[in-house]
């Protein structure tokens, strides 16, 4: 390609069916008007006998629909660690798991794009009481995620977790990944208890 258009190859990749075909060459293609600056255009998958081209939009849904599998488990505690909150003080909660995934190698279409990602987490307290973070949570002294509960009871508390993620290729990107991977709920038994003195002889 020439003149108004122009492309870069940036990875492999295979273009699809039929099965055994050759691998293809991933390209960012690039457009411009008169003598302005050169814009991106999108990226292709060409390789032999191809009927579609491969584009970015096709790996971002390819990458939306395993990702899940690659973001961090979810390890829910809280402080105090025994699932005993104490009335009228902070319960301390936490995901166990880190603001942002490390990029990590995700096969797509027979080649691998890097995926990074940051979280965001819903905590449900108790019924009605539900709050975001960016952050994944929280541990003593640091009662930023946190809930004060008033009255004995027993509650279930709840954590949700998106993923907003982007991609690369090569050294090309990064692209947004449209929809979030989503985790949960999951479940955290809290029992609500009065504070008790303790005598020691």
């Amino acid at each position: 390609m020439g003149g108004r258009q122009i492309c870069r190859r940036v990875a492999t990749c295979n273009p699809g069916p039929p099965a055994g075909a050759s691998d293809g060459h991933l390209f960012d293609a690039f457009t411009r008007e008169s003598s302005g600056p050169w814009v991106p255009a999108g990226s292709i998958c060409l390789g032999p006998n191809e009927s579609e081209p491969l584009t970015v939009d096709d790996v971002g849904r390819e990458i939306q629909r395993q990702w899940i599998a690659y973001v961090p488990e979810q390890r829910p505690s809280m402080q105090p660690p025994d699932g005993r909150a104490l009335v009228n003080l902070p319960t301390i909660f936490d995901s166990g798991q880190p603001a942002e995934m490390p990029s990590t190698a995700v096969p797509v279409f027979n080649f691998t794009v890097a995926v990074t990602a940051r979280g965001e987490w819903t905590w449900t307290f108790a019924p009605g009481v539900t709050e975001s973070f960016d952050i994944p949570g929280s541990t003593y002294p640091d009662d930023e995620v946190s809930h004060t509960y008033t009255e004995v009871d027993h509650q279930t508390v709840i954590l949700n977790t998106r993923w907003w993620g982007s991609f690369t290729v090569g050294e090309e990107g990064p692209w947004d990944i449209p929809t979030p991977a989503t985790q949960g709920p999951y479940e955290l038994p809290v029992e609500v208890v009065e504070a008790t003195s303790a005598l020691s002889g």
